[in-house]
């Protein structure tokens, strides 16, 4: 009896995953969110619903959730190409959250430059088949993360000249001269493939 339950809610579980895969191909992706997460309720541990979910947040928007999504499959998977697609996306969280804060927080801006950077070297490590567009997204994080902090620099020693309170916000170096043309980051994977299917966890 209990192996008849386990079949049929793994069973469950994969109708979920399938349902979502359609809904997120279909671009709902809030229908989409909700049948990964009934999912995750029967199989908290698969690297693939985790990545999945994290994929929708994304494109709806909510960078920190998407974020917990990716990273959360990376760990359950710390080798191959789910995780690195995984390390390669929360790259990108990080630096879209990085981009809200360039002004306002220049700090907290370069701390998350500096873990986008860290992802998408890892990601270039654990696979040789995106390798290619992880340095290219690395390098024009570096560029950012120079900009940033220079930015920061500036403020911090205007700050000191006049005796004023906290560095004011404004639009810092020109960000052309740092990046140059060339200052588009590349796609996250999760826009170039199709949701995952369920793995061996299953």
């Amino acid at each position: 009896m209990m192996l008849l339950l386990l079949a049929l809610a793994a069973g469950s579980a994969q109708d979920l995953v399938t349902q979502g895969n359609t809904a997120m191909q279909a671009r709902h992706h809030q229908e989409a969110v909700t049948l990964y997460q009934q999912a995750l309720m029967l199989r908290p541990n698969s690297p693939e619903v985790h990545y999945n979910l994290g994929d929708a947040f994304y494109r709806l928007g909510d960078y920190t959730r998407a974020l917990d999504g990716f990273e959360r499959a990376a760990r359950l998977r710390r080798k191959g190409r789910l995780a690195a697609m995984a390390r390669y996306n929360s790259g990108h969280c990080t630096f879209q959250q990085s981009m809200g804060l360039v002004y306002a927080d220049a700090q907290s801006a370069i701390a998350l430059l500096e873990q986008s950077l860290s992802s998408f070297r890892e990601a270039a490590r654990l696979d040789a088949g995106i390798a290619n567009d992880a340095k290219h997204n690395a390098e024009v994080v570096k560029r950012w993360l120079q900009l940033v902090q220079q930015q920061l620099a500036q403020q911090l020693a205007k700050q000191r000249e006049s005796g004023a309170g906290p560095p004011a916000t404004g639009p810092g170096p020109a960000i052309d001269a740092i990046l140059g043309k060339d200052n588009g980051i590349r796609n996250a994977t999760g826009a170039r493939v199709r949701p995952l299917t369920t793995g061996k966890d299953w």
